[in-house]
């Protein structure tokens, strides 16, 4: 298996959250690692990670949330003056571009409901997902 593995995940709106873990799951799989880390990391300055429930609701939750959050603050960002995405950076900031997870008898450790989900702040776009599997 490679050192890294890249996924291409496309997003369909300017704010949109997909859950990745089926994907991330499958990476750690075919990994052949029993005892290790799984990082994820999006190299984007537009988008980020949560890891949260995921149902239709909770989805829904997280769009208006995210939407709303930056004019909460402002609606006068200085970067817009540049290319009008000041919000998509900000939100990206809040969730961080990076997880890491333990991996333990070659599956993620993760709770009942947890889920990893893709941020996307500046859509719609196709997105870079880089994972390393390691043995600890």
């Amino acid at each position: 298996m490679k050192d890294i593995v890249e996924l291409s995940i496309t997003t369909k709106e300017k704010i949109d959250f997909i859950d990745i873990t089926d994907k991330i799951e499958g990476i750690v799989s075919e990994s052949g690692v029993d005892t290790g880390l799984c990082i994820v990391y999006l190299p984007h300055a537009t988008a980020g990670l949560i890891v949260g429930e995921f149902e239709p609701n909770i989805y829904q939750d997280y769009k208006l949330f995210y939407s709303r959050l930056p004019s909460l603050v402002s609606n006068e960002y200085m970067h817009n003056r540049i290319d009008n995405n000041a919000e998509a950076h900000l939100l990206s900031s809040l969730t961080g571009p990076s997880k890491t997870f333990i991996v333990e008898d070659g599956r993620l450790l993760l709770g009942t409901w947890q889920r990893i989900i893709l941020c996307e702040f500046d859509g719609p776009r196709t997105r870079r997902v880089l994972v390393k599997v390691m043995r600890s």
